[in-house]
């Protein structure tokens, strides 16, 4: 699929653990992989959703941005609006206006106009859209004010239009919003504000989410385990407690999460040959050296200003993920834990 003359990734339907993933392959894409940042990614988004459902949306470069399932059903909205609205045919003659009582004069500026709120602009940038269709209809009302009068059928069209935004909840949470502030920000600041994303290295399968009910957990015991953070939790409905632990690599800047994937990369084909490793522990401090340097050296090339400390941090993450148990290794670490099932 092109998308402004480019080429984009493709994607996939996974599902994981009983829900769908929507998965988009960003890493070659020319265009970033951010629904906050990119109107491209959300116009593909859109595109898709118009024929596949899901419950989360993941896009995949060096590290996977992942939005949850309260997200992606706002864009499934906006997706159903545009077919809602290709369907209506907002944008044809009858819904211009009244050829008996009006010039027609108007009706070809009208026609782009419905066409850019109800299409062309609403794939990439759905809140502009919006803002475009309220627009519109004070325009359309000011003519009383210059001794015009407004066109009653077109008037007509534009306020379903903007009631058929208005049902959406992501325009609801958006006029909510707007109410709120004394000026009128950019969109794309909308945007990071309602669609921030769970950000993790895209070569680490596990994540831990409860979902709206965490509201309800009681916290009941907090340590660490390492440099990880552990949390148990009573939850209203379960006999058995939660357990909740927060590795360092799922909160690590977007420059650290790109020296960890590249460092993965440039090691996943390595051999040590004649290394002499004569057991496990070597080979874990062995593999440690190598990722520290070639960390080291990624850093230096793409500018990256990073300390000693944090490079070892990094190699040790990176050695947990290759040659290691990956995150079981820190549940293995607790020395509360009995038992895993």
């Amino acid at each position: 699929m092109k998308i402004g003359g480019f080429e984009v990734g493709p994607y996939a339907l996974r599902e994981e653990g009983g829900k769908k993933h929507l998965i988009y392959a960003c890493k070659d894409c020319v265009y970033g992989a951010s629904l906050a940042d990119d109107p491209h990614c959300r116009f593909h988004i859109v595109n898709v959703l118009q024929k596949s459902d899901a419950d989360l949306i993941v896009l995949a470069d060096v590290y996977e941005r992942v939005y949850n399932e309260e997200q992606t059903k706002q864009w499934k909205e906006i997706s159903d609006l545009v077919n809602d609205f290709k369907g209506k045919e907002y944008w044809s003659y009858s819904h211009l206006g009244d050829p008996q009582t009006e010039s027609e004069s108007e009706f070809g500026a009208r026609h782009n106009e419905v066409m850019q709120i109800t299409y062309e602009v609403l794939s990439y940038d759905p809140i502009k859209a919006y803002l475009r269709c309220l627009s519109a209809i004070k325009k359309e009302a000011s003519k009383v004010q210059t001794g015009g009068k407004p066109s009653r059928v077109y008037v007509q069209t534009l306020q379903e239009i903007r009631e058929a935004f208005e049902k959406t909840k992501f325009i609801q949470h958006v006029k909510e919003y707007l109410l709120r502030l004394d000026e009128l920000p950019e969109t794309q600041e909308l945007y990071r504000h309602f669609f921030e994303a769970e950000v993790k290295p895209s070569f680490i399968g596990s994540r831990l989410m409860f979902g709206n009910e965490v509201e309800n957990f009681e916290l009941v015991d907090e340590y660490s385990v390492g440099k990880s953070n552990v949390q148990i939790f009573n939850h209203p409905n379960k006999v058995a407690k939660l357990y909740f632990i927060n590795p360092p690599e799922y909160s690590l800047s977007p420059e650290k999460y790109f020296l960890l994937s590249k460092t993965k990369e440039v090691v996943s084909g390595y051999n040590p040959g004649r290394s002499g490793l004569s057991d496990i522990a070597a080979s874990r401090n062995y593999f440690t050296r190598v990722y520290q340097a070639t960390i080291r050296d990624l850093a230096h090339r793409n500018n990256i200003q990073i300390e000693g400390e944090e490079i070892e941090e990094l190699a040790e993450v990176v050695s947990r993920y290759t040659v290691g148990y990956g995150i079981l290794e820190l549940l293995l670490s607790d020395r509360k834990i009995t038992d895993v099932f």
